[in-house]
């Protein structure tokens, strides 16, 4: 596609039903978007939280060159990336594989670092007939669904997040007997734990949210369970 005509289409958003998510179309990710383009991508992705880019067949260079293009690549620990692109992991499962679902528990993705990432980019090779949905949940309108008390019992708090209950040296992983095709890198690195707010302000919607999942929260500072 030529460059300038690149540059002036418009794209479509097609927002869910419910108001979270949209689908996105009237642009090539295989290219380089021009700045307008990408602020319009932008803008939809902090109104809807999640955007789907349906019919793009990108190679894996044409992923990591669209992801340089929201951000720089993030830092995985815990999980061995592919072959020559240490920015991609592969999340497969071979038809006969016994071992539980990877990333079945909710979560958001690495919360157990100082600064997670803003974004995670899921690209489908090979999608089963039945099954093999990735789901999203709406944690801002969770956060508006409270009263007003409990956001007051919340605001101050703090949750800490860690990877040990999945990739701890005692955590799920390191108990697997089952074979996996995924390399997954159990370390004691995981074992340490943070902080973050319990309910986070979007930076460019203002929106408040919780920050909180059972898969990397493992408890909040000052309260017992």
């Amino acid at each position: 596609m030529d460059q300038a005509l690149a540059g002036a289409s418009r794209i479509a958003v097609a927002p869910q039903s419910t108001g979270f998510g949209a689908e996105i179309t009237g642009l090539d990710l295989s290219q380089q978007l021009s700045p307008a383009t990408l602020a319009e991508v932008k803008s939809a992705w902090a109104a809807h939280s999640v955007v789907a880019f349906p019919d793009q067949p990108l190679s894996l260079e044409a992923l990591e060159a669209f992801t340089l293009q929201i951000g720089p690549f993030g830092i995985d620990p815990f999980i061995k990336p592919m072959a020559g692109h240490p920015n991609v992991l592969e999340l497969r499962r071979e038809p006969d594989e016994k071992a539980k679902n990877f990333g079945a528990g909710w979560h958001s993705d690495w919360s157990f670092q100082k600064e997670p990432p803003a974004a995670t980019l899921l690209r489908s090779e090979v999608t089963p007939p039945v099954g093999g949905d990735t789901l999203f949940a709406d944690c801002a309108r969770a956060y508006e669904a409270l009263s007003d008390g409990m956001k007051a019992l919340l605001a101050p708090l703090k949750a800490v997040h860690s990877a040990t209950r999945a990739y701890g040296t005692q955590g799920v992983f390191a108990k697997e007997t089952e074979a996996r095709t995924m390399e997954i890198v159990v370390s004691a690195e995981a074992d340490k734990s943070l902080t973050h707010p319990l309910v986070r302000t979007h930076p460019v919607t203002g929106r408040k949210a919780l920050f909180v999942s059972p898969t990397y929260t493992v408890g909040i500072e000052g309260l017992t369970f």
